[in-house]
C-alpha cells in the first residue's frame, strides 16, 4: 500500500502484504497513524529528480518486523528538496532484521558515490523510541545526512537490540 497526497489516515491491524514495504509513506502525506502487525512501514523515496516532496506527522507503533532488509526506514534521494518532519517509530519489535534503523538523506539507485549535493529533502525531528529485538548485523543503525542541508533533532530512545545470526524466513508474496 503506497500512500501519496494522504492526510488523516489511520490503518490498524491489517494484514497486506506487499513487496518490499507492506506500507509506504510517499510525497504530501501528513498526519498518519500506522498500527499492529504486519506492517512493514517507510518513509520516503522523496526528492527523486529533484523533486520538492514533503511527509510530515506520522506515527508508526506497536509493530513487529521478521526477516526484514530495512526495519524503520526514512530514505529521500540526494539534490532533492522539502522535508520530512515529526515521524515516530515506536514500540517496534525486530526480529532477525539486517539493518534495524535506516535514516538515509543521500539515497541512490547504484552503488557509485555521488557527490554531495547542494539540495536535500531536509529530515527533522524524527525519533526512535522503544525499539527491541535481533539484529543480523552489528551495526543495528545508520544515519546518513547531507552535508549542506544535515538531519536535525534526530533521536533515539530506549534501544535494544541483540545481535543474532539465526536469519528468519520472510514473509513472501506471490
Amino acid at each position: 500500500m503506497h500512500l501519496q497526497q494522504s492526510r488523516y489516515v489511520s490503518i490498524e491491524d491489517s494484514h497486506i502484504r506487499t513487496g518490499d514495504d507492506f506500507v509506504s509513506i510517499g510525497d504530501d502525506s501528513s498526519y498518519l497513524y500506522v498500527r499492529g502487525d504486519p506492517m512493514r512501514p517507510s518513509v520516503g523515496s522523496l526528492g527523486k529528480a529533484r523533486k520538492h516532496e514533503t511527509v510530515h506527522a506520522v506515527i508508526v507503533r506497536d509493530v513487529s518486523l521478521a526477516g526484514t532488509m530495512n526495519g524503520v526506514w526514512i530514505k529521500t534521494w540526494q539534490g532533492g528538496r522539502g522535508y520530512v518532519r515529526n515521524i515516530l517509530f515506536d514500540r517496534i519489535n525486530m526480529i532477525a532484521s539486517d539493518h534495524p534503523i535506516i535514516i538515509d538523506q543521500n539515497y541512490r539507485d547504484h552503488e557509485i558515490r555521488c557527490r554531495n549535493q547542494s539540495w536535500a529533502v531536509q529530515i527533522k525531528t524524527s525519533c526512535t523510541g522503544t525499539l527491541c529485538g535481533t539484529s543480523l548485523t552489528e551495526k543495528a543503525g545508520q544515519i546518513m545526512c547531507s552535508q549542506m542541508h544535515p538531519c536535525r533533532d534526530i533521536c533515539m530512545e530506549d534501544i535494544n537490540l541483540t545481535l543474532t545470526r539465526e536469519a528468519t524466513q520472510p514473509v513472501l508474496s506471490a
